[in-house]
């Protein structure tokens, strides 16, 4: 989104990762610390696929020299890139899963 700027990560060996560093006139720790959270919470108590949290920082002194995020990076089709090519009750079924 436009709260960050997302670099993809390739190691020698293949792995990924997705590398999320908030806009800094937009950053609030509140932020890092409230999607690690949701995406911890539904990963454990709700089974919900969602990427791995590898590693998070809310400030700028660490060798990345800004808060981050390091996620696991997952390939795929976001959902409202196919919304409009849903039938009406695809996207009930797709809302009902939320």
């Amino acid at each position: 989104g436009s709260f960050n700027k997302v670099f993809s990560i390739q190691f020698s060996n293949g792995f990924r990762v997705a590398a999320h560093i908030p806009q800094p006139r937009i950053f609030s720790s509140g932020h890092i610390e409230s999607t690690v959270a949701m995406m911890t919470l539904a990963q454990s108590y709700r089974n919900i696929p969602t990427p791995k949290v590898f590693a998070w920082n809310l400030d700028n002194y660490n060798p990345v020299g800004a808060p981050y995020m390091l996620l696991e990076w997952v390939e795929g089709v976001k959902p409202w890139q196919q919304w409009h090519d849903l039938s009406s009750s695809n996207r009930i079924a797709l809302l009902d899963e939320l």
